[in-house]
Protein backbone atom coordinates (compact mmCIF):
# COMPACT_ATOMS: atom_id res chain seq x y z
CA UNK A 1 0.00 0.00 0.00
CA UNK A 2 1.42 3.36 -0.98
CA UNK A 3 0.34 5.96 1.54
CA UNK A 4 1.69 9.30 0.31
CA UNK A 5 4.48 11.34 -1.19
CA UNK A 6 6.03 14.54 0.16
CA UNK A 7 7.16 16.65 -2.77
CA UNK A 8 7.65 20.36 -3.48
CA UNK A 9 4.71 21.92 -5.30
CA UNK A 10 4.67 21.36 -9.07
CA UNK A 11 1.97 21.64 -11.71
CA UNK A 12 0.20 18.79 -13.42
CA UNK A 13 -1.79 15.68 -12.59
CA UNK A 14 0.28 13.13 -10.74
CA UNK A 15 -0.02 9.35 -10.81
CA UNK A 16 2.05 6.51 -9.39
CA UNK A 17 3.39 3.63 -11.46
CA UNK A 18 4.44 0.56 -9.50
CA UNK A 19 6.15 -2.39 -11.17
CA UNK A 20 7.25 -5.84 -10.04
CA UNK A 21 8.37 -8.81 -12.18
CA UNK A 22 7.61 -6.85 -15.35
CA UNK A 23 3.98 -6.19 -14.39
CA UNK A 24 3.09 -2.52 -13.85
CA UNK A 25 0.11 -0.98 -12.11
CA UNK A 26 -0.88 2.69 -12.24
CA UNK A 27 -2.86 4.68 -9.70
CA UNK A 28 -5.72 7.04 -10.28
CA UNK A 29 -4.93 10.77 -10.54
CA UNK A 30 -3.73 11.77 -7.08
CA UNK A 31 -4.94 14.60 -4.87
CA UNK A 32 -2.51 17.20 -3.58
CA UNK A 33 -2.60 19.20 -0.36
CA UNK A 34 0.38 21.51 -0.09
CA UNK A 35 3.53 19.43 -0.36
CA UNK A 36 1.69 16.15 0.37
CA UNK A 37 0.36 13.97 -2.42
CA UNK A 38 -2.03 11.41 -0.93
CA UNK A 39 -2.24 8.00 -2.55
CA UNK A 40 -3.79 5.55 -0.03
CA UNK A 41 -4.00 2.87 -2.69
CA UNK A 42 -3.19 -0.82 -2.46
CA UNK A 43 -1.45 -2.68 -5.28
CA UNK A 44 -1.48 -6.50 -5.41
CA UNK A 45 0.60 -8.97 -7.39
CA UNK A 46 -0.54 -12.58 -7.14
CA UNK A 47 2.68 -14.62 -7.12
CA UNK A 48 2.83 -18.22 -8.33
CA UNK A 49 6.38 -18.73 -7.05
CA UNK A 50 8.00 -17.30 -3.92
CA UNK A 51 9.69 -13.91 -4.10
CA UNK A 52 13.47 -14.11 -4.16
CA UNK A 53 15.66 -11.82 -2.04
CA UNK A 54 17.27 -10.08 -5.03
CA UNK A 55 13.99 -9.07 -6.74
CA UNK A 56 12.99 -5.40 -6.75
CA UNK A 57 9.85 -3.30 -6.58
CA UNK A 58 9.93 0.02 -8.44
CA UNK A 59 7.71 2.98 -7.54
CA UNK A 60 7.66 5.97 -9.87
CA UNK A 61 5.83 9.27 -9.36
CA UNK A 62 5.00 10.87 -12.72
CA UNK A 63 3.20 13.90 -14.11
CA UNK A 64 0.46 12.43 -16.27
CA UNK A 65 -0.43 14.00 -19.62
CA UNK A 66 -3.26 12.73 -21.81
CA UNK A 67 -1.56 13.74 -25.05
CA UNK A 68 2.20 13.54 -24.37
CA UNK A 69 4.44 11.02 -22.62
CA UNK A 70 4.34 10.96 -18.82
CA UNK A 71 7.15 12.94 -17.18
CA UNK A 72 8.88 11.14 -14.28
CA UNK A 73 9.27 13.22 -11.09
CA UNK A 74 11.17 10.62 -9.08
CA UNK A 75 11.72 6.91 -8.60
CA UNK A 76 12.13 4.61 -5.63
CA UNK A 77 13.53 1.09 -6.02
CA UNK A 78 13.33 -1.41 -3.17
CA UNK A 79 15.24 -4.70 -3.03
CA UNK A 80 12.81 -7.14 -1.43
CA UNK A 81 15.25 -9.02 0.83
CA UNK A 82 13.90 -7.54 4.08
CA UNK A 83 10.29 -8.11 2.95
CA UNK A 84 11.00 -11.78 2.22
CA UNK A 85 12.64 -12.21 5.65
CA UNK A 86 10.13 -10.29 7.78
CA UNK A 87 6.91 -10.47 5.75
CA UNK A 88 6.13 -6.81 6.40
CA UNK A 89 8.10 -3.60 5.80
CA UNK A 90 7.28 0.07 6.36
CA UNK A 91 9.25 2.46 4.17
CA UNK A 92 9.74 6.22 4.30
CA UNK A 93 12.58 7.20 2.00
CA UNK A 94 13.74 9.71 -0.62
CA UNK A 95 13.02 9.45 -4.31
CA UNK A 96 15.90 9.59 -6.78
CA UNK A 97 16.26 11.21 -10.19
CA UNK A 98 17.44 9.36 -13.35
CA UNK A 99 21.08 10.06 -12.30
CA UNK A 100 20.56 8.34 -8.91
CA UNK A 101 20.75 11.65 -7.04
CA UNK A 102 18.37 12.06 -4.07
CA UNK A 103 15.48 14.47 -4.59
CA UNK A 104 13.74 16.70 -2.03
CA UNK A 105 10.81 14.27 -2.26
CA UNK A 106 9.92 11.15 -0.30
CA UNK A 107 7.54 8.20 -0.39
CA UNK A 108 5.73 6.47 2.47
CA UNK A 109 4.53 2.93 1.92
CA UNK A 110 3.78 -0.34 3.66
CA UNK A 111 4.54 -3.70 2.06
CA UNK A 112 3.19 -7.09 3.06
CA UNK A 113 4.21 -10.43 1.57
CA UNK A 114 2.11 -13.57 1.67
CA UNK A 115 3.74 -16.69 0.28
CA UNK A 116 2.08 -18.51 -2.65
CA UNK A 117 0.55 -21.00 -0.19
CA UNK A 118 -1.35 -18.07 1.34
CA UNK A 119 0.55 -17.64 4.57
CA UNK A 120 2.34 -14.50 5.65
CA UNK A 121 6.06 -14.92 6.23
CA UNK A 122 5.85 -12.71 9.31
CA UNK A 123 5.15 -14.64 12.50
CA UNK A 124 1.91 -13.41 13.99
CA UNK A 125 1.56 -12.42 17.63
CA UNK A 126 -0.91 -15.22 18.29
CA UNK A 127 1.45 -17.90 16.92
CA UNK A 128 4.29 -16.59 19.10
CA UNK A 129 2.03 -16.35 22.13
CA UNK A 130 0.71 -19.87 21.53
CA UNK A 131 4.25 -21.25 21.32
CA UNK A 132 5.18 -19.53 24.59
CA UNK A 133 2.01 -20.80 26.33
CA UNK A 134 2.62 -24.31 25.04
CA UNK A 135 6.20 -24.26 26.33
CA UNK A 136 5.00 -23.03 29.74
CA UNK A 137 2.53 -25.94 29.93
CA UNK A 138 5.27 -28.43 29.08
CA UNK A 139 7.50 -26.90 31.79
CA UNK A 140 4.68 -27.10 34.36
CA UNK A 141 3.96 -30.75 33.48
CA UNK A 142 7.66 -31.58 33.86
CA UNK A 143 7.78 -29.81 37.23
CA UNK A 144 4.71 -31.75 38.44
CA UNK A 145 6.27 -35.01 37.26
CA UNK A 146 9.48 -34.14 39.15
CA UNK A 147 7.52 -33.33 42.33
CA UNK A 148 5.63 -36.63 42.16
CA UNK A 149 8.90 -38.60 42.11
Amino acid sequence: KIKQFHIPKCKGDKIVKVSFRGVAHASRVLEEKGDTVRVDQKFDWPVARPIECHEVLTVQLVIHNKYLADKPLGTYTLVLQKLVQDGRVNVCDSLIDPNNKPLPASVEMELTYCTPDGESTAPSWTEQQMDMDQQMLIDIEQNIANLER
